[in-house]
C-alpha cells in the first residue's frame, strides 16, 4: 500500500479530537481555549466596541514588543461553518512570518489589555494566526488519476476494518478527498483520507492515528502518498440535533430580499416544511414537480422532496407540507416587520403586501404526501432510498432551471463549473437523468445557487442506530455545495 503521512501534533495523552488538532497547527494561538475548528468563517461582530480605538495602538505596542510583523487587526464573529451560534467576537491579529515563538504570549497580554479596557472577561477571545499559513484546507474531488483511484480502490476495505477495529462507535464517515488552500494550484493539493469523527471525543489520538497508519502502510503502491486527517464531523438527518443558532440554516430566505423570493404560487427551490402545528426545526427545499404515471393507470401530478423532510409529521395526517416552513414564515414576518418600521417612503405599501402575502401562505400548505421510500437502504448500491412525492396538482408547472446572472467583468474569476453552468433566464429543467463520478452539478435550494462536483468516490456514513451506507457526495467549488435547509433541492447537470 502507498505510504501514509500524518501532520505532527504536540498534544499527547488523552485528549479531545478539537485540541489534537489544535496542537498540529503551530500558526494559529489563542489566549484561552482552542481556535475555531476549521473550516470556518467571519461575520461582523456581534455587538460594537467602543474600546477599540483607546486600545488598537496598544495592541500594536505589544507586537513590536515581540518583534511579530503584523497585516491587520480586526475583531469579528468566528464560527465553524453549521455551527454560527458557536462562534466568538474574536479579536483577530493576523501576523506575517515563520516565527510564531511568542505568539502565545502577545496574545495573552492582548487579552489583559482588552480585559483591562472594560469587556468583560468570558467576551474576549483572542487569536494571532497567519493566515497565509495555518491549516484551513478545503475539500476537493478526487482526479481521474487512474494510479491515485487504483491505490484507493485496494486501501478502502483496509481503512474500514482498520477504523471499525480502533474507533467502532466515534467514527461518523469516511471520505477521500484532495485537500489544499482555496485557490491553490493542482499540484498542491494532497490527496487524503480524513476519519471523521464525533465532535469533542477524547481518545489517545496520537496512539490512534499511529495504528490506523501502521495498519495501512504495505509496500503495494508505494509511488502513491496519501495523507491521513482525523476531523470532527457529525451526520444529521434532516432534523438535525446540533443547531445552535437561526444561522446554522444560513442564510435564511428573506436574506434574499422577500420581493424576489416569495410569490403566491411555490417555485423550484423555495422553503417548505411541515404543517407548523407540528414544530419541525428545520425547514427543507422544493425540488420540483413530476408527473408520474401509476401502474393502476392513474396520471399523478407530485412535488418531488425528501422523505427525511417530513417523516416527522403526523401519520394520520400524512404529513401537510407549508410553503414557506414555519421557520422561515417567522424570520420572514420578523424581517418585513422591521422594514416597514423603518421606512417612511411609498415601499412601505409593498413589505404590507408581503406581509399578507405571508400570511395568506402560512394557512394553505400545499398538500399531503402520499408516497414515500421510508427509511430503507437499496441492497444493489448500499445507498439510502430517501424520496416523497407530495400531491399537488394545484401547484404544478414546468420547472424553471435556476439562474444566476454573471456579469462580464466577473467571467475572469469563476470556476470550471461556473463556466460551464450556461443556463439563460427562463430555461427549463429538460428531463430527469442521472450524473456520474466527476460531473460538474449545480443545485437551488433555500440557500443560493451553488455550482460544485460528483466525488469519484462515495462517502461511507456511520448513522446513530450503527448502520453504514454509501452516499455519493458533491464538494462545492467556493464554499459548501448545500447547508441545512437544502435538503431536497434538486441536483442538475450543468454541461448538457
Amino acid at each position: 500500500m502507498p505510504s501514509i503521512i500524518c501532520r505532527q501534533s504536540t498534544k499527547t495523552g488523552c485528549c479531545t479530537l478539537e485540541s489534537y488538532n489544535a496542537g498540529k497547527d503551530r500558526f494559529r494561538a489563542v489566549a484561552q481555549g482552542l481556535p475555531c475548528p476549521s473550516p470556518f468563517r467571519t461575520f461582523c461582530c456581534s455587538k460594537s466596541y467602543p474600546q477599540w480605538q483607546e486600545i488598537d495602538k496598544k495592541i500594536v505596542a505589544i507586537l513590536d514588543k515581540y518583534n511579530i510583523p503584523w497585516r491587520g487587526i480586526s475583531i469579528y464573529w468566528k464560527y465553524q461553518i453549521g455551527h454560527y451560534g458557536n462562534g466568538k467576537d474574536t479579536w483577530d491579529i493576523s501576523c506575517i512570518g515563520n516565527d510564531t515563538t511568542h505568539f502565545k504570549s502577545a496574545a495573552l497580554e492582548v487579552e489583559q489589555l482588552v480585559i483591562s479596557a472594560g469587556v468583560p472577561k468570558e467576551e474576549v477571545h483572542v487569536e494571532l494566526s497567519n493566515v497565509e499559513r495555518l491549516y484551513n484546507h478545503e475539500p476537493y474531488c478526487i482526479p481521474d488519476d487512474q494510479s491515485l483511484m487504483a491505490t484507493i480502490i485496494d486501501i478502502q476495505p483496509k481503512v474500514v476494518k482498520a477504523v471499525r477495529e480502533h474507533i467502532p462507535k466515534i467514527w461518523t464517515s469516511i471520505a477521500y478527498h484532495m485537500r489544499g488552500r482555496r485557490g491553490c494550484e493542482e499540484h498542491e493539493k494532497k490527496s487524503t483520507i480524513i476519519i471523521f469523527c464525533k465532535p469533542n471525543s477524547q481518545q489517545d489520538w496520537l496512539k490512534i492515528e499511529a495504528a490506523i497508519a501502521a495498519d495501512l502502510r504495505s509496500n503495494e503502491h508505494s509511488d502513491v502518498v496519501l495523507h491521513l486527517e482525523f476531523l470532527p464531523g457529525q451526520v444529521e438527518r434532516a432534523t438535525p440535533s446540533q443547531i445552535t443558532h437561526k444561522n446554522d440554516f444560513f442564510p435564511d430566505p428573506h436574506r434574499r430580499g422577500p420581493p424576489g423570493n416569495l410569490t403566491e404560487k411555490p417555485r423550484n427551490g423555495v422553503s417548505i416544511g411541515l404543517q407548523a402545528e407540528h414544530k419541525p426545526s428545520t425547514s427543507g427545499a422544493l425540488g420540483g414537480w413530476v408527473g408520474i404515471q401509476m401502474p393502476d393507470g392513474r396520471y399523478g401530478k407530485y412535488i418531488l422532496t425528501t422523505y427525511d423532510l417530513v417523516r416527522n409529521g403526523s401519520r394520520a395526517r400524512r404529513a401537510l407540507n407549508d410553503y414557506n416552513a414555519p421557520r422561515d414564515t417567522d424570520a420572514t414576518r420578523e424581517f418585513l416587520e422591521r422594514m416597514t418600521g423603518e421606512k417612511t417612503d411609498v415601499r412601505v405599501e409593498e413589505e404590507r403586501r408581503l406581509l399578507r402575502l405571508v400570511d395568506q401562505l402560512n394557512k394553505e400548505g400545499i398538500r399531503y404526501v402520499v408516497h414515500a421510500s421510508g427509511q430503507r437502504v437499496a441492497a444493489n448500491s448500499n445507498k439510502t432510498l430517501d424520496w416523497a412525492l407530495i400531491d399537488s396538482p394545484s401547484t404544478f408547472q414546468q420547472n424553471l432551471a435556476p439562474y444566476r446572472h454573471s456579469p462580464d467583468y466577473l467571467t475572469v474569476s469563476l470556476t470550471v463549473s461556473e463556466l460551464l453552468y450556461n443556463v439563460r433566464k427562463g430555461d427549463f429543467i429538460k428531463e430527469i437523468s442521472s450524473y456520474q463520478p466527476g460531473d460538474q452539478v449545480a443545485k437551488n435550494g433555500r440557500c443560493p445557487i451553488s455550482q460544485g462536483q460528483v466525488n469519484r468516490f462515495p462517502r461511507r456514513i456511520r448513522w446513530d442506530d450503527g448502520s453504514e451506507t454509501c452516499e455519493d457526495e458533491v464538494l462545492g467549488d467556493r464554499s459548501p455545495f448545500a447547508y441545512r435547509g437544502d435538503i431536497g433541492s434538486w441536483i442538475l447537470l450543468t454541461d448538457s
